[in-house]
């Protein structure tokens, strides 16, 4: 019978709270160099870009701060936005909030400054007076196009679940925009599968998922801006598991959970299936200064009555996708 195989990825970051995390590798020991899975450890990092309550001014009590939306040197890049001499705003097709901080495009001084583009109900936006948030992913990339300026042209947040792709995720181990992955809280039986829409930057950054996965989870806001996702998360990324989205569309909860079912049953089946859900408990509660990821399991199965004291809950969360574990399940070694 197969076998599960784990090596550790170092230098990898989940916010500001874990800036050391272990990125482990999950492979067969017919193929040990092809990847299965990758497993990590940390908090869930929201992510609120498409949702039409993501950005807006101050006193519309929004999700997130507007400078996670844009900044002098990059320009805007959460929200769309766009010139007072744009046609579409002399045109009275869009409107820009001109109170807002205005950003030259790319930090390029050479192009005319941008204002956040505004959500109006006579156009059709779900929160009006919102500013209209964006994704990578949206219904029409044409620049200029009307629909780039229309918050329903974009994937939202707050109710498809979502990961954002950290760019050295897809260079160095060809996970792509469409896999999909695993949320696991482990001091409640809450968990969330999604798929990879948004695209983050080159941070070797872990994490980051939707509104609605964080939800899902179990976060609360606390106040414009800040919200408590402080609870133990374990994640499994599935790379080579995207399909062909729908046209115009995006995947449901029916779609997610049929597609992870199918990659973690066949996980289940390998002979030390039982391994997986304890490096996910091991990476929370790993031996003193004993890094996370296969070095933390290691380092658990030499500790004499070392307890893996979230294993039950991961297996519950497992199960609910399919990870029917046969194996062994010990809670002390």
């Amino acid at each position: 019978m197969a076998k599960l195989l784990f090596k550790d990825f170092r230098g990898w970051r989940n916010g500001r709270d874990f800036l050391d995390v272990a990125l482990t590798r999950v492979s067969l020991d017919a193929a040990p160099e092809r990847a299965l899975a990758f497993v990590f450890f940390g908090h869930v990092n929201l992510d609120f870009d498409g949702s039409p309550t993501a950005y807006g001014p101050l006193r519309l009590n929004p999700d997130d701060t507007l400078g996670n939306a844009g900044n002098v040197a990059q320009g805007w890049f959460g929200v769309a936005s766009a010139a007072s001499a744009h046609p579409f705003v002399t045109g009275k097709q869009i409107e820009i909030d001109r109170t807002a901080p205005g950003f030259h495009p790319g930090g390029n001084p050479k192009l005319p400054v941008q204002f956040p583009v505004v959500q109006q109900a006579r156009f059709g936006d779900p929160r009006p007076g919102y500013y209209v948030s964006t994704t990578p992913r949206n219904l029409a990339r044409a620049m200029g196009a009307i629909t780039e300026f229309r918050q329903n042209s974009y994937v939202d947040a707050s109710k498809v679940a979502f990961g954002a792709l950290d760019r050295y995720l897809r260079s160095e181990h060809s996970v792509q925009l469409g896999d999909f992955g695993l949320a696991v809280r482990h001091d409640q039986n809450r968990q969330c599968g999604f798929y990879f829409v948004d695209v983050g930057g080159w941070n070797h950054a872990l994490g980051e998922c939707s509104h609605r996965v964080g939800l899902d989870l179990g976060v609360r806001k606390l106040n414009p801006g800040r919200w408590d996702n402080n609870f133990p998360v374990s994640f499994i990324v599935f790379p080579r598991t995207a399909i062909s989205m729908p046209f115009g569309g995006a995947w449901g909860d029916e779609r997610i959970e049929a597609s992870l079912t199918t990659v973690l049953r066949e996980l289940a089946r390998a002979e030390n299936a039982h391994d997986l859900p304890l490096l996910m408990a091991t990476n929370e509660a790993s031996p003193a200064g004993v890094a996370k990821g296969k070095a933390g399991l290691d380092a658990f199965r030499k500790a004499k009555g070392a307890r893996a004291g979230s294993l039950g809950t991961i297996n519950l969360g497992l199960a609910t996708f399919g990870f029917l574990n046969p194996g062994p399940r010990p809670l002390t070694l």
